[in-house]
């Protein structure tokens, strides 16, 4: 059971989209939903505003707070929401509610003149730090929803959870998580796995027997890490898919018909960052990538 989901938000529309990704996943789960704004306090200061900066902050940044916990209200009326506002470095503010939440959601994109995308920046920060799952949202995840063949009756969102296993770094966290997602939504749970530097073809030298006894070998080993899985999660449909190729590319596909793309954070590119993987997925836009410590 979570103690709650918590949104960054900051004013962009990538922020916005992840407020609402944010709400039905705690609606799905019948939890509470906290709207996080972290603003950094102006050198010298330990408030975001006072009346006497010399520059105080615009009067747009002291609205996005309420205006994000109304526009939740409204269409989630049953949905328990509470609304923070830190003086702190966003990165900072972020991993440390870490703490105290189940889940993080945070848009694609950040507030600003230059749109800058969060995996060059806070997205990278929070998502190799954090101790609970990280979930990055699409600008357009609303509208990828309808187009995937999800629910567009009422919030419960439809669709397979895709989950990429790493069979040489994936932990049972993820796994755990990725199962737990896909039960709540009553889909159908597609593991894309292979092995880290994986490539299409097989090695050099190596004919179609190996490249057959490769294939039995990984299913093998997929079957014994799910195992226990299984049965925990008895009505969670398993669809085992080997990444025949790069990975990045085969989960970038599986994601377009995904409602969620589960990764573990140890897989490709270690914990201080979200490696190609995440990347290329997200690149697509096609669903929210949930990173999993």
């Amino acid at each position: 059971m979570r103690r709650n989901v918590t949104a960054g938000i900051d004013g962009s529309a990538a922020a916005v989209a992840a407020c609402e990704w944010a709400a039905r996943e705690a609606e799905l789960h019948g939890v509470s939903l906290r709207l996080l704004h972290a603003v950094a306090p102006l050198p010298g200061r330990a408030t975001v505003t006072t009346p006497t900066d010399p520059a105080p902050r615009p009067r747009t940044a002291a609205r996005v707070g309420p205006e994000a916990e109304d526009r939740i209200r409204d269409e989630f009326p049953d949905l328990q929401v509470v609304t923070d506002e830190i003086a702190a470095r966003p990165v900072d503010a972020l991993v440390s509610t870490a703490e105290d939440t189940e889940m993080l959601v945070l848009g694609s994109h950040g507030a600003g003149a230059v749109s800058q995308t969060l995996l060059g920046s806070v997205g990278r920060g929070v998502a190799g730090r954090a101790t609970c799952p990280v979930v990055l949202v699409p600008e357009d995840a609303g509208s990828a929803e309808n187009s995937a063949g999800r629910s567009t009756e009422g919030h419960t969102p439809s669709g397979d959870v895709v989950l990429g296993l790493d069979l040489d770094r994936t932990g049972d966290r993820a796994i755990g998580f990725a199962f737990d997602e896909a039960a709540a939504r009553g889909g159908s749970l597609r593991v894309v796995h292979g092995r880290s530097g994986q490539n299409a073809g097989g090695r050099s030298g190596e004919g179609e027997g190996a490249d057959q006894q490769g294939a039995v070998r990984s299913e093998d080993e997929f079957a014994t890490q799910v195992e226990s899985w299984r049965a925990k999660y008895p009505t969670v449909q398993v669809v085992s898919e080997a990444a025949d190729g790069a990975a990045d590319r085969h989960l970038a596909h599986a994601a377009t018909s995904a409602s969620l793309v589960v990764l573990g954070r140890g897989s490709r590119g270690g914990a201080g960052g979200l490696g190609t993987v995440a990347h290329a997925v997200l690149r697509s836009g096609a669903a929210p990538v949930a990173v999993v410590p």
